[in-house]
């Protein structure tokens, strides 16, 4: 990916859920900006806090929304290598499934 990598905010309801709709509306918005690349969860999309299907949502709804605009960057960081490469390779299989761009970040985010 060429030029500026995007960190979208994960927006959420009330109820503490995922708001879907409105990550879509972001990512929407972050593509018109034409930017290189879309990177997330990470740090300001709060990844840490995240379920393992909210996570995987968050990346799926990324990949829809993008429609191939622009690179994503999923984040396969955890706390764990086990985490890492299960988060790896399932994100390598949905990209491959979806025919989007795949890369990674570092895989351990502290130790």
């Amino acid at each position: 990916a060429r030029g500026s990598s995007a960190i979208p905010m994960t927006p959420f309801l009330e109820n503490g859920d995922v708001d879907f709709p409105t990550l879509e509306k972001e990512i929407d918005w972050i593509c018109s900006c034409r930017v290189g690349s879309i990177c997330g969860p990470v740090n300001v999309s709060e990844f840490m806090v995240l379920t393992e299907e909210e996570r995987d949502g968050i990346v799926k709804a990324t990949v829809d929304a993008a429609m191939g605009r622009t690179c994503i960057i999923a984040n396969v960081a955890a706390t764990n290598i086990k985490d890492a490469v299960k988060f790896t390779e399932k994100y390598e299989k949905m990209f491959e499934k979806y025919k989007a761009v795949h890369d990674a970040l570092a895989p351990i985010y502290h130790r």
